[in-house]
């Protein structure tokens, strides 16, 4: 995996990656999220996969002023980047 060989390297830091389920649930998305800042004190979140779980975690980490990326697969009418008032970037695939 990509963060094996980056920690193997010189590098002044190392990336640990965690994975979660949120069973496709925007629920779910927001504990998973609140969890993953609170618990275990992540710098960046990847994800969620889905629109709705993405959507839903936004205001989450606009309060906390923390990056997350999120590139779930979506409807060609919603194609775009929305982009909340800080820190989420949602991208949709555009051909």
């Amino acid at each position: 995996m990509a963060f094996d060989d980056f920690n193997r390297s010189e590098k002044s830091f190392k990336v640990h990656y965690i994975s979660e389920d949120d069973k496709s649930d925007k629920t779910d998305a927001v504990k998973v999220a609140r969890d993953l800042v609170e618990a275990d004190h992540v710098n960046v979140i990847l994800g969620p996969a889905i629109s709705p779980s993405a959507i839903s975690i936004g205001g989450l980490v606009d309060a906390w002023r923390l990056p997350a990326i999120a590139k779930p697969a979506v409807a060609s009418s919603c194609w775009g980047t929305l982009r909340h008032s800080r820190g989420m970037v949602i991208m949709h695939s555009v051909e």
